[in-house]
């Protein structure tokens, strides 16, 4: 319920900052001023919020499957133990008043019952099921996740890095001009020639705002950090949706067709951390080791897309 009137404010706010232009005029100076509070906002956010976050709950995945790995031995691979042995092993700890006479050899009908099933040594202590594995086989068991956590977190980043600057790279090939601008909406004023059916830099702005949406999606379960991260995208949105207005309004769109591509961008954010929620909650066993960790991926994936805006529009 919490994502849910999130992405419906979301789509409502991200809709209504891009109808500003079809009905008011910003100057350029003020729309400055808000790229820079973005870009600190973004940057902050992701440094010290997202990719802290992400690393936390990724490591907190590792530390789920190693105390997943302390089997009781009667449920070991689903091996029989005879209860005889379980009686003996699952005792409690203090032996204090405990004498055992190591030397006194098993009853016929121990024998009988349990017979080959049983190594018999001079030893109690080598008395086990035969196949049985001890604690310190059991953990050595593989646990996904469990011991590479660190080495997906450079991944993850530089990946979510990397989407970011090949879109923007595909869109600039579709300009004529290389983009030296400040502002969102100067940085498509020296596109190509106007025009419908000029590519818009709506697939790549959808795109980008679907990456916004991993980031809320994947911080579902922690309300305090869901509510800072759709601030933090609603201050970058904003301007993003004008932009993109202003953008049709001069390539020669009509209003009507503006608004279907507005709308599409405001429902790519809602979209995509509906989705991620759903993907994180429905992929493969509902267990927190699996939901933690891939919570931990997409939080870090969408700090390095947060990082490539801030950097672009901070290097420009």
């Amino acid at each position: 319920i919490w994502l849910l009137l999130l992405s419906i404010s979301m789509l409502i706010g991200s809709f209504l900052a891009g109808s500003v232009p079809l009905a008011f005029k910003l100057s350029e100076a003020r729309l400055r001023y808000l790229s820079a509070l973005s870009v600190g906002l973004l940057m902050g956010t992701a440094l010290l919020i997202i990719i802290p976050e992400g690393v936390e709950t990724l490591y907190s995945a590792q530390e789920l499957g190693s105390t997943s790995s302390a089997l009781p031995p009667s449920s070991i691979q689903g091996r029989h133990i005879p209860a005889a042995w379980q009686d003996v092993h699952m005792a409690p700890a203090n032996w204090d008043h405990v004498t055992l006479d190591r030397r006194v050899p098993p009853s016929d009908d121990t024998i009988k019952q349990y017979g080959s099933k049983v190594d018999i040594n001079d030893d109690m202590d080598d008395v086990k099921p035969k196949g049985a594995i001890d604690h310190a086989q059991a953990s050595d068991v593989p646990i996904n996740h469990e011991t590479s956590a660190h080495q997906y977190i450079g991944l993850a980043l530089v990946l979510g890095f990397a989407i970011m600057f090949l879109i923007d790279q595909i869109s600039s090939l579709h300009q004529t001009l290389p983009r030296r601008d400040l502002s969102p909406t100067s940085r498509f004023r020296h596109a190509a020639p106007k025009g419908p059916s000029q590519m818009t830099p709506t697939v790549g702005l959808v795109v980008h705002a679907a990456a916004d949406g991993i980031a809320l999606g994947a911080s579902a379960r922690h309300p305090h950090l869901s509510f800072v991260i759709f601030f933090a995208i609603m201050i970058h949105k904003a301007p993003s949706a004008f932009a993109l207005t202003t953008v049709l309004m001069n390539e020669g769109f009509m209003r009507a067709r503006i608004r279907r591509h507005l709308f599409v961008f405001s429902m790519a954010a809602p979209v995509g951390a509906i989705l991620t929620y759903a993907a994180l909650l429905f992929s493969g066993s509902p267990d927190d080791q699996n939901m933690a960790w891939w919570t931990g991926m997409l939080l870090i994936f969408s700090g390095g897309t947060f990082l490539y805006v801030a950097m672009h529009v901070m290097e420009e």
